[in-house]
């Protein structure tokens, strides 16, 4: 049975039917989702996207785009997992995220401090170094 036959039976409603497409989808669902995530964060998210699939399924329109149409909700809940995870790690210590930046960053900072900077037209910083101009950087 093609999976548009599937969609249109467990869109009337038929619990076998809708089984058999969560069946036939939940493996390759899990493989895209953990392309994305680590297995443990795979398993969670592809528990979550199914209730979504079904809630949604009613509404689809174009049975024959199911199979877009689910990658599309796998996508939008692995965006979504990994957007509350960064929120929630600025939250937890933003100072850890600066003292880090701060330790990688510094030593470049302070060594730019010691030779010439150029301004160039985009407005980044240059280091020319012992080279006294742009010129003599390029020889």
């Amino acid at each position: 049975m093609t999976d548009e036959l599937l969609v249109v039976r467990a869109q009337l409603g038929e619990r076998t039917e809708l089984a058999e497409l969560v069946a036939r989808w939940r493996v390759p669902l899990w493989t895209y989702v953990r392309r994305m995530l680590d297995a443990e964060r795979a398993d969670d998210v592809s528990q979550e996207i199914w209730p979504a699939v079904i809630r949604g399924l009613p509404g689809l329109r174009a049975p024959g785009r199911f199979t877009p149409w689910l990658f599309t909700i796998a996508r939008r809940s692995v965006t979504d997992r990994l957007r509350t995870e960064y929120a929630r790690a600025a939250e937890i210590a933003p100072d850890t995220f600066l003292t880090e930046d701060h330790e990688r960053i510094g030593p470049a900072l302070r060594a730019a401090r010691g030779g010439r900077v150029h301004q160039g037209s985009s407005g980044a910083g240059h280091r020319l170094g012992a080279f006294g101009s742009m010129e003599g950087a390029r020889r």
